[in-house]
């Protein structure tokens, strides 16, 4: 996708699908690894994700730094959260969902 396309289904897209994008885009995580994260992976002091060993294939942990805007929109969007509660939002059906956003974006 170019960079003008990326910024239209992120224009698309409901609020916690666009947080989804944002993560997947500047991480490169799968959407199992995405469904995988939870409040505790989000780590503040280095404002990044914690990568679980089982999700790596190298099997040792990973630490993946995040954009400020991307930190900061995860920080607010796991107020009053547990640390085992899901970090993000994604659907049964992640490709689906994207598949429509996408379809959204080139209707306007």
């Amino acid at each position: 996708m170019t960079l003008k396309e990326i910024q239209k289904l992120l224009d698309a897209a409901q609020p916690a699908m666009r947080l989804l994008y944002e993560v997947a885009f500047t991480t490169g995580l799968r959407a199992r690894e995405l469904s995988s994260l939870k409040v505790k992976n989000l780590n503040h002091e280095k404002r990044a994700l914690i990568l679980e060993p089982e999700w790596k294939k190298n099997r040792k942990p990973g630490i993946q730094p995040l954009p400020s805007s991307i930190y900061e929109s995860l920080k607010a969007s796991t107020a009053g959260k547990k640390s085992g509660d899901p970090l993000l939002y994604v659907p049964s059906h992640p490709s689906r969902e994207m598949d429509k956003d996408l379809a959204t974006a080139r209707n306007t």
